[in-house]
């Protein structure tokens, strides 16, 4: 999120997100549409540590 009069970023969200197996009821890779879906909405330089 951008301060509309300064242009600095005044929030940044970081999202963990788990893909759950019902069956197993355990954690399992997310297919891959899910992470290429997920890719196109990551901001390059926004995260932890930047």
């Amino acid at each position: 999120m951008e301060n509309a009069a300064t242009g600095e970023v005044a929030a940044v969200m970081v999202l963990t997100g788990v893909h759950i197996d019902t069956a197993a009821r355990r954690s399992c890779p997310m297919p891959p549409e899910i992470v290429s879906a997920a890719q196109k909405m990551v901001v390059p330089g926004f995260g932890p540590g930047v």
